[in-house]
């Protein structure tokens, strides 16, 4: 996986980006699809927070969270928590329409043979 990560506003310390790259490898565990991430870390104005955006693009989709916190570390964790969800729920809806006649219930599919 291919991972681009933006500071903006400020320099990233060296174990801020570990994180960061630990916190995604984490989701490879989830799904092995992941094609890149693209990751901005943020300080607003004044120092009044610290934003945390990434991006995932997978097979045929992207996903993005955002978050926001007084801690770094904390919104990128947060932000890997809502990917997390959003990989799982990604990978059960690819899982459900690789399968034949996925939705359809067993007893409303119907042969030949029955109807004579």
């Amino acid at each position: 996986m291919d991972v681009q990560i933006t500071s903006r506003h400020f320099k990233a310390r060296e174990s801020l980006l570990d994180h960061v790259r630990g916190s995604l490898e984490d989701l490879k565990q989830i799904y092995e699809g992941i094609i890149n991430a693209e990751v901005i870390l943020e300080v607003e104005a004044h120092d009044e927070g610290k934003i945390a955006e990434i991006v995932l693009m997978v097979y045929h989709d992207r996903l993005f969270a955002k978050e926001k916190s007084d801690d770094f570390e904390l919104s990128v964790s947060s932000c890997v928590a809502k990917l997390e969800r959003q990989l799982r729920k990604y990978k059960d809806k690819l899982n459900r329409g690789q399968r034949p006649g996925a939705g359809v219930e067993p007893s409303a599919v119907t042969t030949d043979t029955e109807n004579e």
